[in-house]
């Protein structure tokens, strides 16, 4: 018969996770001459680092699919890191030079980078409208902000 005074000890964890702010710009100043690019074509950010990792902005001026929001550019945070499984909740904004308004603004919550083409980098394809960002890099000091 077993003993029913016997109890089973008590076990205790912890789950530390890092959490990390921080904000980059990425001011873009020649837009008017990016916008004819191409579909598909992109320019990017300096390299950054947040929480220990390499990121970049990727901007495309004519949008990064041909048959999808043709009147809108697209952008999209890459990842450049070998680590796989790296969560991130991020937001990218435009936000006009001259006054900081904000134009736009989107946001993911645990999004999930690995080190391929698949899934090193997230955002979207529907950034900006082109008509905004050509009246935005026309007037004031012709330049707008990516956040």
């Amino acid at each position: 018969m077993a003993d029913s005074s016997w109890t089973s000890p008590e076990i205790t964890s912890r789950c530390i996770t890092e959490h990390v702010t921080a904000t980059f710009d990425y001011k873009v100043s020649n837009y008017l001459q990016l916008k004819c690019m191409g579909v598909g074509k992109f320019v990017t950010s300096p390299v950054f680092r947040v929480g220990g990792y390499d990121w970049e902005i990727m901007f495309y001026p004519d949008g990064n699919k041909r048959d999808y929001h043709h009147d809108e550019a697209s952008c999209y945070l890459r990842y450049h890191g070998q680590a796989k499984g790296v969560s991130a909740k991020f937001t990218l904004s435009l936000v006009r030079t001259d006054g900081q308004e904000q134009v736009a603004s989107y946001s993911l919550e645990d999004v999930v980078f690995n080190p391929s083409p698949e899934t090193n980098n997230w955002g979207y394809a529907p950034f900006a409208d082109r008509s905004e960002l050509k009246s935005m890099s026309r007037v004031g000091d012709g330049c707008f902000t990516i956040r």
